[in-house]
């Protein structure tokens, strides 16, 4: 008798707690759709008014998003570009940087939408993955993340950095760790929008360095004592660890270049990189 009760307690409870659940649900929706009514949000592709299911862009431009599909290739345009300049194990761009979707760039960068670039970087981190759960890949699996880093007065004007932005969508995707006191842009560089392939890298040449705490990383990594770390290439071995440098666009990989290469040089160990897109 005992038994019986307590299953049609047990039932109704469970069905109370469903019905509770949908009835939430339905409420959150309506809040939601009441919201959008008031104060609209827009595709930041084709500015259409977002539904309420969206988010950030419409399913139409969705629809018609230019993946780049470099993810399923062993080696893509991305990766040549860096060819006989730094040895990169993998490079990942998920979109190409063309028409209105340029716009996604410019409003994470200067309209500061910061939920956009998480959004992109979470689309980047699922193409990630799927590059490695591929069984034929052999690259093994990166274990920090590295945005490029900010000179500290833009990032005091802008009030962010952008490629940490989109590193956090990465990480929440792949659960790869983020690790950006590595390296530090010691100058303010002006852009390197109107700029070519040689003016860029110049530009940037000699814009970061390994910072102390990267030095004191590196050391724990080798297991030296600190005051061997002072001279790169003092390593008897190598580590295992694998970089993942991440910006928000992939034109000629200038900036990539210096600083894959500052952290290949100090911990001699794998590197990769990423950006949300590429420039053809």
């Amino acid at each position: 008798m005992q038994d019986s009760a307590f299953r049609l307690i047990l039932h109704f409870g469970r069905r109370n707690f469903m019905l509770g659940m949908i009835i939430i649900k339905r409420t959150l929706f309506a809040l939601k759709a009441l919201e959008d009514f008031i104060l609209p949000r827009s595709c930041r592709v084709c500015g259409k008014n977002l539904m309420v299911f969206e988010k950030h862009i419409c399913l139409e431009c969705l629809a018609d998003f230019p993946f780049t599909g470099y993810w399923r290739l062993a080696e893509s345009p991305a990766d040549d570009i860096f060819a006989g300049r730094v040895k990169l194990e993998k490079v990942h761009s998920l979109f190409f940087y063309s028409g209105a979707y340029k716009k996604l760039i410019y409003a994470v960068k200067y309209k500061s939408d910061i939920g956009l670039g998480k959004f992109l970087g979470r689309m980047l981190g699922k193409s990630i993955m799927e590059f490695y759960s591929n069984p034929d890949n052999k690259i093994g699996f990166p274990d920090y993340i590295v945005p490029v880093p900010l000179h500290f007065m833009k990032k005091l004007k802008r009030g962010y950095n952008q490629s940490e932005v989109i590193a956090e969508g990465i990480s929440q995707v792949t659960g790869i760790k983020i690790e950006k006191r590595l390296l530090k842009r010691r100058r303010y560089t002006k852009t390197q929008t109107r700029k070519d392939r040689t003016e860029r890298w110049l530009n940037v040449k000699k814009a970061f360095r390994l910072t102390r705490y990267g030095a004191e990383f590196s050391a724990r990594l080798f297991g030296q004592d600190m005051s061997q770390t002072a001279g790169a290439g003092k390593k008897p071995d190598s580590p295992t660890v694998h970089f993942l440098v991440v910006d928000d666009v992939l034109t000629t990989g200038a900036t990539l270049e210096v600083c894959c290469s500052i952290l290949r040089d100090n911990f001699d160990c794998p590197v990769s990189a990423a950006t949300v897109a590429f420039v053809e």
